[in-house]
């Protein structure tokens, strides 16, 4: 299924032999069969997620630190995010992290994840600290300067961009580098979602930016009092009084105020 396997094995009944046949199956159908009804999943990123069920909230603050598996340095900004909420923050200088968990499982999972590194799921026991958590670089590639128009690769090339989207909610982008498809979503500014901290990462059906929103893409409608950015693909309609600006394709229609512009087809 090209995905990375992370369960609490304090309540998956990892001791059984178990045997399944599963023809053109998909892999959601075949967990049906291999698990108990009690468990559930979900996916995050690239990861499969197997936890029990949720219960109760009983909301605890966690607090840890990231750190390079192979110099024991601290990585800085790298993302800390709940797989089953959308709470999420980033580490400071030092890679150290505080963040607010729902408890609604005895051992909650987390993904951290820092561009450049191989992200990782940690489950942390209600109630206690998270402690040091390290990733592991990925290969250093040679790097090839793109050659992009003007030197505008993306749509966080553009000074508009730049002007109006916080630091802190690109680098969430750059780290999640990861697609989750929702219904609608609601923003006040790009900062101030009804997706929280992993806007940059949805790709919505139906999007209303009341100033301006900054997603993953629209698979339908998006409509913004003053500015919509999309890192990715814009497939349907797309309106706003000041600016649309698409940082892949645009299918569909585009009607703006002021200025369209499509940075692939």
């Amino acid at each position: 299924g090209g995905f990375k396997l992370s369960y609490n094995a304090a309540v998956v009944p990892a001791d059984s032999t178990v045997t399944i046949e599963a023809v053109d199956e998909k892999v959601d159908q075949v967990l049906k069969k291999l698990l108990p009804q009690h468990l559930q999943w979900k996916e995050s990123g690239g990861h499969l997620i197997i936890t029990g069920s949720a219960g109760r909230k009983q909301k605890f603050t966690t607090t840890g630190s990231v750190i390079d598996a192979s110099t024991g340095g601290p990585i800085a900004r790298a993302t800390i995010l709940e797989a089953r909420r959308s709470s999420a923050t980033v580490t400071d200088d030092r890679g150290a992290f505080s963040v607010g968990l729902s408890g609604e499982l005895d051992r909650t999972p987390v993904l951290v994840a820092r561009h450049g590194y191989r992200d990782t799921i940690v489950f942390v026991q209600r109630n206690d600290n998270a402690g040091r958590i390290s990733l592991k670089p990925m290969d250093e590639l040679e790097r090839l300067q793109p050659i992009c128009e003007f030197e505008r690769c993306g749509v966080e090339d553009l000074g508009m961009t730049r002007l109006l989207v916080p630091a802190s909610r690109m680098d969430q982008s750059a780290n999640l580098d990861f697609i989750e498809r929702r219904p609608i979503q609601l923003s006040l500014i790009p900062s101030l979602s009804t997706n929280g901290p992993i806007a940059p990462s949805v790709v919505n059906k139906v999007s209303i930016n009341i100033l301006g929103g900054y997603a993953r893409g629209v698979e339908g409608v998006e409509v913004g009092g003053g500015f919509n950015m999309l890192r990715d693909d814009m497939d349907g309609l797309q309106v706003s009084g000041l600016a649309n600006l698409v940082g892949g394709h645009t299918r569909g229609v585009q009607l703006s105020g002021g200025i369209n512009h499509t940075m692939g087809s």
